[in-house]
């Protein structure tokens, strides 16, 4: 496999990042992520809990209902607030905004 040069830094590397860094953007990405998903996210997601596991709650993406047993996530909406969505129609929703 040919190396390259890090896209910061210059030294070669098999990836498009050295390992200095590639660790360096992963601290990033962990630290975007914590913050995304800690404690109020985790806080949100219990309160829901009870009422999608009940069967009461339309997926925020498709209007259907979330019956009981469905996978589900806590989907950031485009306005800026999260309600239960069916787990593919968050994912499918990935990136477009």
């Amino acid at each position: 496999m040919p190396t390259r040069p890090c896209l910061d830094c210059g030294a070669l590397t098999l990836r498009t990042r050295c390992a200095i860094h590639e660790a360096e953007r992963q601290h990033v990405r962990n630290a975007r992520r914590a913050e995304r998903y800690g404690a109020e996210h985790k806080a949100m997601r219990r309160q829901w809990l009870p009422l999608v596991a009940r069967g009461t709650v339309d997926c925020a993406r498709c209007d259907l209902p979330i019956a009981p047993g469905d996978q589900w996530q806590l989907d950031h909406l485009d306005n800026g607030t999260s309600r239960p969505s069916h787990r593919y129609c968050n994912e499918s929703a990935r990136g477009n905004v």
